[in-house]
């Protein structure tokens, strides 16, 4: 798997889009202005090189260094007009770049060694860029961050919701890095001053991986995130959520529904795509299934039977909805309700005839329905349209190589609604740490649900706009009964649940 591809014997690989010319001043970059001996140094970074051509019966050698550790080859032209310039086999290239192949490198590594392979390949960004996307995928991480701070860029990975770092470089080094990552993801590396976002996809043995990559401006230096799509590493299934089989039971009966609305809430990060896209697995595998059709942003997986459209600049999700509802679906995807307009027409969706599927920023399902009134739906729309709220969390789960049991104090318990009574027997675990683990003693991550279907008298409450009295019988301990199963099955353990959910009853 390349990211960004190694020297070949046909072009010189890529980085901001300039091309070198021959000009009468001698060699120039067509962009920057930059003449004479400042042009060394530039080409010297050959990542930063995307085409090299002659002008009109001119004719040079051109010399790339490759790092203090390496020699440098020299690139002959050719003396002929718009000719591009091809470059002298470079075995030397090769060898140094052939580990980034081999098996070592496709194993994940623990962190004191992939900060000491990086930082040995910090003289060279292609094989950096690489290894960094390498063993990002390999430690199952959601995402890569780059960050200026102060004279350092700090590279770190997202592995199972928790941040880590792997190593600092020098920030000179992290900005060329950053407009690698840019171009490769077709945006405007030369543009510091705007966010962009694009994506990459790399292909791999096992199936593709899709990159997504976005950037922010910063006083710094620019902050950039990847976020790794990796299909090997997804099971879209109800089964796999983690859900309990009466749960499971449960949504699979909401989906069966021909209309109305289900909505996924929690805050950012708490897996409600991962459950969209299960749910819409499970209606796609049904021998009768119904049309069905998204809309999203961004589209993060493609679902085989599921026609998904992505917004943008000239589409935006009241527009595409609209168009979509004129097409008659059977079952409605909806990426997230976030505006009175998106809010109005999906609602209509779920009240004449299309089963909506969809999600909403909320701590719980006591806070959802205030919310769709905040952004303007009339209380018969929320009455008649919503069926159930489906809240959801994610807790890490213990590596099953060095969770050790442990014995648990009253205080801990009662955080989560147990006594002391409740664990005799259980398989009550806590993290310690292992390589294996990479010494976090966690390995994995699992949902935690909580499904209330909304029946007449919430129905009633709605008409009433009763919101008080709406959030005192939604609200509940639905979450930390969940939770509290997952401890008691040794699936996770009290310092996770109360990361996670707080240490408040």
């Amino acid at each position: 798997m390349w990211l960004f591809e190694p020297l070949t014997t046909e072009q010189i690989i890529i980085g901001a889009r300039a091309q070198l010319h021959l000009s009468a001043d001698g060699l120039a970059l067509s962009r920057g202005g930059v003449t004479g001996g400042d042009i060394a140094a530039s080409v010297a970074d050959y990542a930063e090189v995307a085409e090299v051509s002659v002008g009109a019966g001119r004719s040079c050698a051109l010399e790339l260094g490759f790092g203090p550790s390496r020699p440098a080859w020299t690139l002959k032209g050719v003396a002929r007009p718009q000719a591009q310039w091809a470059a002298h086999t470079i075995e030397g290239y090769r060898d140094l770049a052939a580990w980034s192949l081999s098996s070592e490198a496709r194993a994940p590594l623990a962190p004191d060694e992939l900060a000491k392979r990086l930082h040995a390949c910090t003289d060279d960004l292609v094989l950096f860029g690489n290894l960094l996307v390498a063993q990002a995928v390999c430690h199952v991480a959601s995402d890569i961050d780059l960050e200026a701070s102060g004279d350092a860029y700090d590279i770190r990975l997202r592995i199972d919701g928790t941040v880590q770092p792997v190593v600092s470089i020098a920030v000179d080094l992290g900005a060329r890095l950053v407009r690698m990552f840019k171009n490769q993801a077709g945006l405007q590396a030369h543009r510091q001053d705007i966010t962009q976002e694009g994506r990459i996809r790399l292909g791999r043995d096992d199936g593709p991986v899709d990159l997504r990559v976005t950037v922010m401006p910063g006083i710094s230096g620019e902050k950039l995130n990847v976020r790794i799509f990796n299909p090997a590493t997804q099971l879209f299934s109800i089964a796999s959520l983690g859900m309990s089989k009466e749960q499971a039971e449960t949504l699979a009966g909401l989906l069966s529904e021909p209309t109305g609305a289900i909505v996924i809430c929690g805050p950012g990060g708490s897996g409600k795509t991962t459950t969209l896209y299960a749910t819409l697995q499970h209606l796609a595998e049904k021998p009768a299934r119904r049309a069905i059709a998204t809309i999203e942003d961004p589209v993060e997986f493609d679902l085989p039977g599921v026609s998904q459209a992505q917004v943008g600049r000239d589409l935006d999700f009241p527009k595409a909805l609209s168009v979509l509802l004129r097409q008659d679906p059977g079952v409605i995807m909806v990426g997230e309700i976030r505006d009175p307009q998106t809010a109005q027409i999906a609602m209509r969706a779920g009240m004449s005839g299309q089963l909506l599927l969809t999600t909403i920023h909320a701590g719980g399902p006591e806070m959802v329905i205030p919310r769709l009134l905040d952004l303007g739906l009339e209380p018969y729309m929320v009455s008649s349209a919503l069926n159930a709220i489906v809240s959801q969390r994610l807790v890490r789960t213990l590596c099953t190589a060095c969770a050790q049991p442990v014995t648990l104090n009253p205080q801990d318990l009662a955080t989560i609604g147990l006594q002391s009574a409740d664990v005799v027997g259980a398989q009550v675990k806590a993290a310690v740490g292992c390589p294996q683990c990479r010494g976090t003693g966690y390995g994995g991550r699992t949902g935690i649900f909580d499904i209330t279907q909304i029946g007449d008298e919430i129905g009633q409450l709605v008409m009433a706009r009763d919101v008080a009295t709406i959030r005192e019988r939604l609200a509940g301990d639905g979450l930390r009964q969940a939770a509290a199963e997952k401890l008691l099955a040794g699936v996770t353990d009290i310092a996770e649940i109360i990361r996670v959910l707080g240490g408040e009853k």
